[in-house]
């Protein structure tokens, strides 16, 4: 234990990354604010002002910055998570949705609904560099994925269209379209790069589409109004976020078949997302304020709420990859440090070769709303149609 304590002190000498507690960035819709939670301790870390009405959220690949897209000021806020503070903002479509990054870092993608197109941002200068347009007029575009080896974007329209539409990140021109099931949310790459899972809210199911050949290979059933869905960094895994139900459903990727339903939370379930080491999962309760914690080992136990702002969304990745800043100016005498520390630790303590490391607004039920506020959930953010609640 004393060799191991040794080199935990001697990471940041060595100019080496150091894994930190995860952070997750959780989109407060009518705060318009985002609430920084430490998922180690479960506390608000800080509470950043952003605009208005974040929806959107993603996290650059390395940890140094998260986008907010702003549904209602048509704007994406720049964190830096470094600082905690916005650095910058940024003009974009007519409501920004989905938000997502380019796997190396240097451009961002956003898909406005309201004017159906696609802004490129250039993350050097925080700009937008190009627009995309020429989706199918309502059509809606809203969630985003990017495959993990950044040739191409997805993007689902809705709208009567319910496919999930190709964009070439070289050319950035719409290629190929896949028909998915009725109103896809929720749009999750697996890590090899090989599938693609599309949530379809008002199917109640998720699509799987091979990526080489672009057609659907199978649909799951899964609970009420499936909203959000989510990869386990093994591609294992794929865990979908049911707004209507209020509970989280675990695919089986090889099987295609459901493993496990947790137990509903009070309300629904939203955004999802899921923690580098793939032991944890978090989904936003969106009517209660909430951000609820699951074991990957224990799936069908939705743990207790974790308090955040009001109405969190967060449509897309909203936990910060674990990592931090080396210090540079110790880096050559901590890396000889390191060196000796590893040799004392002993090879046959090392991990062996090839081992992985572990004004749309969705408004709640009120007073003249139109919803039966005994069986309503919300108003859908895209279709304003009153969702069920199952008890």
């Amino acid at each position: 234990m004393k060799r191991l304590a040794l080199i935990a002190v001697l990471l940041p000498l060595a100019g080496l990354p150091v894994l930190a507690a995860p952070l997750a960035y959780v989109p407060n819709a009518l705060n318009d604010n985002v609430s920084v939670i430490d998922l180690a301790t479960q506390a608000t870390l800080t509470t950043i002002p952003v605009g208005v009405y974040p929806y959107g959220v993603a996290p650059h690949p390395l940890g140094t910055h998260v986008l907010i897209g702003n549904l209602d000021s048509d704007s994406v806020s720049v964190i830096d998570t470094a600082t905690q503070t916005v650095i910058a903002t940024i003009a974009v479509g007519d409501e920004p949705n989905g938000v997502a990054f380019h796997p190396s870092g240097a451009q961002a993608y956003v898909v406005n609904l309201a004017d159906e197109s696609l802004s490129v941002i250039d993350t050097a200068t925080w700009t937008v560099s190009t627009t995309v347009t020429g989706f199918p007029v309502f059509s809606y575009p809203s969630r985003i994925a990017v495959h993990p080896a950044g040739h191409s974007v997805y993007v689902g329209l809705s709208g009567g269209y319910d496919a999930v539409q190709v964009i070439d990140t070289a050319s950035l021109t719409l290629g190929a379209s896949v028909a998915v099931g009725n109103e896809p949310r929720g749009i999750a790459v697996d890590p090899a790069g090989a599938t693609l899972y599309v949530a379809d809210h008002a199917d109640d199911t998720v699509s799987v589409v091979d990526i080489a050949t672009l057609a659907v290979i199978d649909t799951v059933p899964v609970g009420t109004g499936p909203l959000g869905v989510v990869v386990d960094p093994a591609g294992d895994r794929v865990y979908v976020a049911n707004l209507g139900s209020g509970d989280v459903t675990t695919i089986d990727a090889a099987t295609r078949t459901v493993v496990a339903t947790s137990a509903p939370a009070v309300s629904g379930l939203a955004g999802i997302d899921i923690t580098a080491d793939g032991a944890s999962v978090y989904t936003t309760a969106p009517a209660d304020n909430a951000l609820h914690p699951l074991d990957t080992a224990s799936p069908t136990l939705l743990g207790a709420p974790i308090a955040v702002g009001a109405q969190p969304l967060a449509m897309g990745r909203f936990i910060l990859p674990e990592a931090s800043t080396p210090v540079p100016a110790l880096a050559p005498l901590g890396a000889g440090l390191l060196a000796l520390a590893l040799g004392m630790l002993g090879a046959r303590r090392m991990r062996p070769a090839g081992c992985p490391a572990a004004s749309r607004r969705c408004i709640w039920p009120s007073s003249g709303d139109g919803c039966d506020e005994t069986r309503a959930v919300a108003l859908n953010p895209d279709t304003r149609a009153c969702l069920p609640r199952r008890c």
